[in-house]
């Protein structure tokens, strides 16, 4: 959904996805509203820095699916990090500080875990965990 404006600010939006989607279970409407919001961020911190590429990935590690946002912002200081899924806290000049927060109750709602760490590189790795759906029998 975000890949047209990726390309309006000349971000290559990359999704690996060679392994296929493992199915997960949740409201589709929320989930999608946080990795909708966790592309925007990337977005916003590429455009900032710079940066020319996000990649989106996933791993299956024992019973979840991981997937991470990966961009080349200018990454986060310590004191930062630790405030980022606050209520009205924002590092943007006009955000509500409300984003990250939503983002953090839906994840908890489903289950899972959220983290933000910095990137190897410069940037920031959002890491979403969240529980695989159980097999269907005959799968």
């Amino acid at each position: 959904m975000q890949r047209p404006l990726a390309e309006i600010h000349g971000i290559e939006l990359s999704v690996d996805d060679t392994l296929g989607w493992p199915k997960i279970l949740g409201d589709q409407s929320k989930l999608m509203q946080v990795f909708v919001n966790l592309v925007v961020n990337a977005l916003d911190a590429d455009r900032e820095a710079g940066g020319r590429t996000i990649l989106i990935n996933h791993a299956v590690e024992h019973d979840h699916l991981v997937i991470r946002i990966e961009d080349e912002g200018p990454g986060m200081p310590a004191e930062v990090a630790s405030q980022l899924f606050r209520p009205f806290f924002s590092t943007k000049a006009q955000g509500t500080g409300l984003g990250l927060a939503i983002v953090k109750k839906i994840v908890d709602l489903h289950g899972g875990t959220i983290a933000l760490r910095p990137r190897e590189r410069q940037g920031t790795v959002a890491e979403v965990r969240l529980r695989l759906a159980p097999p269907v029998r005959g799968e």
